[in-house]
């Protein structure tokens, strides 16, 4: 994070792993681009963040998909042409149910009977297409597996978050390549009180959501995104149960090997 001091710019630096070394070598390129850096840990400097940018945190993850890419957006503000088109398709069906009600009845039980038949077909259609079971992953090295992130958007979940936390615990996945973020309102007290109780310690993490915006699940994962850490990423409900070998079987599938 950049902060300007004495009128020049400081970096605010969290190393991990081969950054960490990167940085102590004064020959590096790291060196020789960045004159004047303060170490930190990852933890205060999203504690900092999270306390100073709290409403730009919000609005990012509760409006920056509409904004940036409104097509992709549920919240997308409905068209006039839209508008209008589904008024003029209302106001024909109403005029229609009322002119002559036992034709508009008859056709509208032939489009839904078609309807369920064609949802029928596809169902049964099914059956004949036959997959094989997925082969299963070669273990590999635990020191080529990347950092895998997990998110897990809570909210009022204190009575489950003993099982999620057990079922993360178990993962086959070394436990230094996991990166465990849950995402907590801000008055939801109970759901923290349970996970204080678990002393979860690394890797879990606890984000509030700031509360800028509506308080939804996108938004909250929204919120956690910017702070993983691996280039991949999961995400849990809180109900669920993954499989051990879930997370191994992931990264072979994305990038072909064990």
């Amino acid at each position: 994070m950049p902060i300007r001091e004495a009128g020049r710019i400081v970096w605010i630096i969290a190393p991990s792993c081969w950054a960490a070394h990167r940085l102590t070598d004064p020959r590096g390129p790291v060196q020789r681009r960045i004159n004047s850096f303060r170490l930190t840990s990852s933890d205060r400097l999203q504690r900092f963040i999270a306390q100073h940018a709290q409403a730009t945190l919000g609005r990012r993850a509760a409006y920056d998909l509409r904004r940036r890419q409104p097509q992709f957006s549920n919240a997308a503000a409905l068209h006039v042409g839209k508008g209008v088109a589904i008024a003029t398709i209302a106001i024909l069906v109403l005029t229609t149910l009322a002119l002559y009600p036992a034709a508009a009845i008859g056709i509208f039980s032939v489009m839904l009977c078609a309807i369920f038949l064609a949802a029928a077909a596809l169902r049964l259609s099914s059956v004949l297409y036959k997959q094989s079971a997925p082969e299963l992953p070669l273990r590999g090295t635990d020191r080529d597996l990347p950092i895998y992130t997990i998110i897990c958007a809570l909210y009022r979940e204190e009575k489950v978050v003993d099982k999620l936390v057990a079922a993360i615990r178990a993962l086959d996945y070394p436990i230094e390549k996991l990166d465990v973020k849950f995402v907590l309102e801000a008055d939801d007290r109970t759901t923290r009180r349970a996970l204080d109780r678990l002393d979860l310690g690394p890797p879990f993490e606890i984000v509030i959501a700031p509360p800028e915006g509506p308080r939804t699940k996108p938004k909250a994962l929204n919120v956690a995104l910017p702070l993983a850490r691996g280039p991949y990423t999961a995400v849990f409900d809180a109900e669920d149960t993954p499989e051990r070998d879930q997370l191994r079987r992931a990264v072979r599938g994305i990038s072909g090997r064990g």
